[in-house]
């Protein structure tokens, strides 16, 4: 899904400005030398990040880490440079932690474990009448009110590192084959609240057994205790919108034990809708595509689904066994 983000790079200008650059003397470290750390922000209309560079002052070796990512990603994994690892410059990577990224957090929040787990487990269809991607994590039932999620970053390392990992232009020492790379994962939550009404959650539909809440790019299911996130709009995942600022998460309805999602992508006008075993957490994408799409009806038993090329339709039913059989 990768050429999605890199598709939009080419086709939207860019104009890039930045802010203030903030600089620090410090002898960080502790040696007797002034360290200098330079920080600034700069984005275009597309991509931006906050970048910092640290000039050791003994040696005059330069480190560079930087956030550069594109306003479509709910999540941005960073590697640490290898030099920055070494135990004599653990004092370095600290002000620049300091300086680069937001809140830490000891583990994922249910919303983020469910875009970690989709991102392990998920695999592309071809040949299927019904779907053509699958993503797999598991229902994780939290008792308790919903919590929201705000802005914060994860450790990472290893084999889970390299899977989120997706930059095009990969440093010279980075090697996909190897686990012992750390870096931190970014996890942009307050987009979750970027709806018209300014409201953070909103219930999109309910039954006897179950309540649906959509946040801007997130669903939750309810039940008498618990909550469960079931899906989160990641764009190398599962296709969404160019800025985060847009919505994804259109009509919800939920169906016994499944649930139904129409998903928008804004400026390209493509909707896509997604079928989601509440149960087991297993979701499948529907191999239908479309151009301004009508919001999907249920009907006698089918999922209609309506754009300017005309009507189709699926049977209830045979979307329902499609998906347990890919269990």
């Amino acid at each position: 899904m990768n050429t999605i983000k890199y598709f939009l790079f080419y086709f939207i200008p860019i104009t890039a400005w930045s802010q203030d650059t903030e600089t620090i003397h410090e002898d960080f470290n502790g040696d007797g030398y002034v360290d200098v750390l330079s920080c600034y922000y700069s984005e275009g209309s597309g991509f931006g990040g906050r970048y910092c560079e640290l000039k050791n002052g003994a040696s005059n070796e330069i480190y560079e880490v930087n956030t550069h990512g594109c306003f479509c990603e709910i999540k941005n994994a960073i590697l640490i440079p290898p030099a920055l690892r070494k135990e004599e410059n653990k004092s370095f990577l600290e002000a620049i932690k300091r300086k680069l990224l937001p809140e830490w957090r000891d583990s994922a929040d249910p919303s983020l474990q469910w875009i970690i787990n989709a991102n392990n487990s998920n695999y592309e269809l071809s040949y299927n009448n019904y779907f053509d991607l699958i993503l797999f994590s598991p229902t994780y039932w939290v008792e308790g009110n919903i919590e929201l999620p705000r802005t914060y970053y994860i450790d990472l390392k290893g084999e889970t590192l390299n899977q989120l990992y997706d930059e095009t232009e990969l440093p010279d020492w980075y090697d996909q084959k190897m686990n012992e790379h750390e870096g931190w994962l970014i996890y942009y939550g307050h987009n979750h609240y970027r709806n018209p009404t300014g409201d953070s959650l909103t219930l999109a539909d309910s039954t006897r057994s179950y309540k649906a809440y959509k946040t801007s790019h997130g669903l939750i299911i309810k039940n008498e205790n618990s909550y469960a996130w079931i899906f989160v709009t990641d764009i190398n995942l599962t296709g969404g919108p160019q800025k985060l600022r847009w919505e994804s998460i259109k009509k919800v309805q939920i169906i016994d034990n499944y649930v139904i999602v129409e998903q928008s992508w804004k400026l390209s006008e493509t909707n896509r809708i997604f079928v989601i075993d509440i149960e087991t957490g297993i979701c499948g994408r529907l191999k239908f595509t479309s151009n301004f799409l009508e919001p999907f009806i249920i009907e006698n038993g089918k999922l209609l689904l309506e754009d300017t090329d005309g009507q189709k339709f699926f049977l209830l039913d045979e979307i329902f066994k499609e998906l347990k059989a890919q269990e």
